[in-house]
């Protein structure tokens, strides 16, 4: 019987709808399809086929992740984690916690307490990167990064941004914004930032090629507040229009998000008994923010976080207080549709976010490291033997 061969785009059309465990599997099968899985475009077009299927991660001592439809979590086998008995000695002598960082193509930012030692991880393919390390000379609490990344580069990107005051300083205001690549695996200095970021504890939110934080133009002015845009391929910095919110109970708090691709903002009323979020329908368009739920819950609360659209995007799922999750119905708004508490976290206070999984291996980048490391090697000693040769010197 006559073997059928499939042509190559039916099988790459395949595989791209296959989820990431089976996919990883299916790259010893042969060569070709090894190397069909792990290129850049394959990548892409799967990503944009399962980009409706988020997983919720959580940060607290350690991470955990679980599908939106269950929310039984589980632990992953994350970098942080301590390998043996030196590094639980090490791990327990830090401040216990790890930070969110930012999350974009199925790989996740995390870090350290202390946010000295930062990782990029990717928890389904379990490979993971560790940032290189750039002193910082100030408190943690000045630190704000955000992780995004360059389309245009095909590069993974991290800004870091440190704003000091004079206490803490020799300068009266001392700011400092840095950029590093994935691929170069080095840091840059970019423009200073030209505002004044409002809360030190929300990192940037990646949304159409760009990071977004909250802040005042000058601490004069700290009542009106904007959205700042870090473009990750021009390197600027430019400014964005806020909702036009109710402000009759005053703000306590406003937290920007990504929720299915759009910018949105979640605004915490004093009163401590409501809270509304407005989502960024059409991007860049200030008259498309559109107010999509206005809840109102007892007991008090200090601040809600949105952290996941339902797969049918008729609910969204709120962080609040940092203690527990609550899917609410976008429709009614009644907060009562799902309270869900997973008994793993204790009482321990956690952070939440989103990634959808991926094939992507930072493992590759590594050896594009060691790549270039080797050409410099193999250039240095080819110069060596040449002037050695050439000019009848001993090196």
């Amino acid at each position: 019987m006559a073997s059928i061969v499939l042509p190559s785009e039916i099988i790459t059309e395949i595989l791209s709808r296959l989820p990431v465990k089976p996919l990883l599997r299916f790259k010893s099968v042969s060569k070709s399809w090894y190397f069909l899985i792990k290129s850049p475009n394959f990548i892409k077009l799967h990503q944009t086929l399962i980009s409706d299927n988020p997983r919720i991660i959580i940060a607290h001592n350690t991470l955990s992740s679980a599908d939106t439809a269950t929310l039984t979590f589980s632990e992953l086998d994350h970098p942080l984690k301590p390998l043996n008995k030196e590094d639980t000695l090490n791990y327990f002598a830090e401040p216990p916690g790890i930070n969110l960082l930012g999350h974009v193509n199925g790989v996740v930012s995390i870090s350290n307490a202390t946010k000295s030692c930062v990782y990029l991880y990717n928890p389904s393919t379990r490979t993971s990167h560790c940032v290189r390390k750039s002193h910082v000379m100030y408190p943690d609490d000045y630190v704000v990064f955000g992780f995004g990344y360059d389309e245009l580069c095909d590069d993974f990107k991290l800004l870091r941004i440190i704003q000091c005051r004079e206490s803490y300083c020799h300068v009266k205001f001392y700011n400092e914004a840095k950029f590093y690549s994935l691929k170069d695996d080095s840091w840059k200095w970019v423009s200073d930032m030209p505002f004044m970021l409002v809360y030190k504890d929300n990192h940037g939110v990646f949304v159409d090629k760009g990071f977004h934080f909250i802040v005042v133009k000058d601490e004069f002015d700290a009542m009106f507040k904007f959205i700042a845009r870090f473009d990750v391929g021009k390197e600027e910095f430019s400014l964005m229009e806020l909702p036009c919110y109710e402000d009759e109970f005053g703000v306590s708090k406003l937290v920007l998000r990504e929720l299915g691709g759009c910018l949105c903002v979640m605004v915490n009323y004093r009163s401590g008994f409501s809270a509304d979020l407005w989502v960024m329908k059409e991007y860049g368009k200030n008259e498309s923010w559109v107010r999509v739920l206005s809840l109102e819950v007892w007991p008090r609360f200090s601040e809600v976080r949105p952290v996941s659209y339902s797969n049918d995007r008729k609910r969204v799922l709120l962080l609040i207080d940092n203690c527990e999750l609550q899917w609410c119905d976008l429709k009614v708004g009644d907060e009562r549709v799902k309270v869900v508490r997973s008994c793993a976290l204790l009482d321990e206070p956690f952070d939440a976010g989103v990634y959808v999984e991926s094939v992507v291996s930072l493992d590759d980048w590594k050896s594009d490291f060691r790549g270039k490391q080797n050409k410099k090697n193999f250039l240095r000693d080819d110069l060596g033997d040449f002037l050695s040769v050439g000019f009848k010197l001993k090196l």
